[in-house]
């Protein structure tokens, strides 16, 4: 257990316990009052938004604890949402994967080879064609072997793998249908949080980009 030390000394006067002496708070005070009239509500504008001074930082108020409060829990809620989203991708590309593993062992086993039509080859090309797509399913079994471990290198890969089971190529696909709508709805969220700080400008360069980015992921 880690144990944190911590040094005492004898009150001697120095010592601050608050940001700002009794000076900068009358000071900011009084001039909310001059301006208010009213003591009670200069002291809850005090408590809300804090104190400022020209010479130091300023305090915050309880609309900036506020602000940081919601801020921090906008990041926790962000950072459970995308693990949830990532374990459920991966559970998802595990069942994919397990499915087309499923079908090259089937094909790999089945000595009967019915999946071709050998009536009308010679015996050399029977046995050809028997070899080729043992090759095939090496070759597929190999690529599904090294795919990596994290979820978006295996979407990246499998964009570019020839599936020879069609379930899990649909899924596979319904996958990326899927990632592409919640893309969208992320960006789209972030947008709709930031619009009110930006210029026309910056709002049209953003949409320009979410149009470049949605074609992007179309043309895959």
């Amino acid at each position: 257990m880690l144990y944190r030390n911590y040094r005492y000394a004898k009150w001697d006067g120095t010592q601050r316990i608050f940001e700002f002496d009794a000076s900068t708070l009358m000071d900011s005070l009084s001039e909310d009052f001059l301006k208010r009239g009213d003591i009670s509500s200069a002291l809850r504008d005090m408590l809300r938004n804090g104190v400022k001074s020209s010479e130091q930082d300023g305090s915050s108020g309880l609309r900036d604890l506020m602000e940081q409060v919601k801020n921090r829990r906008r990041q926790e809620l962000q950072k459970h949402n995308l693990d949830s989203i990532i374990d459920d991708l991966s559970q998802k590309l595990d069942r994919i994967i397990d499915t087309e593993r499923g079908t090259i062992h089937d094909r790999s086993n089945d000595s009967d080879r019915d999946d071709f039509n050998f009536d009308n080859f010679t015996p050399d090309e029977i046995s050809a064609l028997k070899d080729m797509q043992d090759s095939r399913l090496k070759q597929n079994l190999n690529f599904l072997d090294n795919l990596p471990v994290s979820p978006s290198g295996r979407i990246q890969m499998l964009m570019d793998y020839d599936f020879l089971d069609q379930q899990a190529r649909q899924e596979f696909q319904d996958l990326l249908a899927q990632l592409k709508s919640q893309m969208a709805n992320n960006i789209s969220s972030e947008l709709k949080d930031q619009m009110q700080e930006v210029s026309p400008e910056q709002i049209q360069q953003m949409k320009d980009m979410v149009r470049a980015l949605i074609e992007m992921l179309r043309d895959k």
